[in-house]
């Protein structure tokens, strides 16, 4: 089974990762963004899809609740690196701020793969890392 933790506060972004995996059973894609429900379902990850920026305005795509901590996906920093996940950044922000969480995964030895949402095929290269 591997389970896949993706913290963003848009759920469609993964949808195309869905399609691609279309309902396999041994695949778990799950979409979060608050402190309660990252801490839950961390420690479960065999690796973690990361966005910079979690303020929308949206509700927690987990629990439906309103985030109300750590609206930079840079915050949960320290967490990936004390469990130890390695990290897909997916993040669309801009260059300078995907730029500053990846420096960050870097020096906290956080193995690291960078592939915004945007790019052609994304999701294959999301499943291929």
């Amino acid at each position: 089974m591997a389970f896949i933790l993706a913290i963003d506060d848009d759920a469609d972004r993964y949808d195309g990762l869905r399609r691609y995996l279309n309902g396999r059973p041994d695949v778990i894609v799950h979409v979060v963004a608050c402190v309660a429900c990252v801490a839950e379902l961390l420690p479960r990850a065999d690796v973690v899809l990361l966005d910079y920026d979690l303020d929308s305005g949206a509700l927690c795509p987990g629990c439906q609740d309103v985030i109300r901590e750590r609206w930079k996906g840079i915050h949960y920093v320290g967490d990936i690196a004390d469990a130890g996940k390695p990290v897909v950044v997916t993040s669309c922000s801009s260059a300078e701020n995907v730029r500053r969480l990846v420096t960050d995964l870097h020096r906290r030895g956080v193995r690291t793969a960078q592939h915004a949402a945007f790019e052609t095929d994304c999701e294959l290269r999301w499943l291929g890392r």
